[in-house]
């Protein structure tokens, strides 16, 4: 054996080829697909897996929900915003008795063009 396919044949390629169909996990940060059992993306260094909340079970993370329990793996972006954001009962039904009031004049504009139009 050769200096020169010793070399080649320790060597692993960097990336796999989509033609041909090998499987892989993807990395959700840069696209890169890596070979099975990679901890880290070759490319950028993000974390390929993601461990569910709920039942611990290790997941890809280009999962949304864990393919064990269907729990949700992330936290949804609006979460924060709910939580800081809490309202009592008369502030809520304050805000919804001014959406019906807009809704309603936007209605009565509306028949109200509608009105002048088949009259002339």
């Amino acid at each position: 054996m050769t200096t020169d396919q010793s070399q080649s044949e320790s060597k692993s390629p960097t990336a796999i080829d989509r033609t041909k169909n090998q499987p892989g996990v993807l990395c959700v940060r840069c696209d890169h697909l890596n070979y099975l059992g990679q901890e880290h993306c070759e490319r950028c260094g993000a974390s390929l897996y993601v461990v569910c909340p709920r039942c611990k079970q290790r997941n890809m993370r280009v999962y949304t929900r864990c393919q064990y329990c269907r729990k949700r793996l992330r936290r949804s972006h609006f979460l924060p915003f709910r939580r800081h954001h809490k309202h009592s009962f008369l502030q809520r039904a304050g805000w919804l008795l001014f959406q019906i009031v807009l809704v309603l004049i936007g209605l009565g504009l509306v028949f109200g063009v509608v009105y002048l139009l088949y009259k002339l």
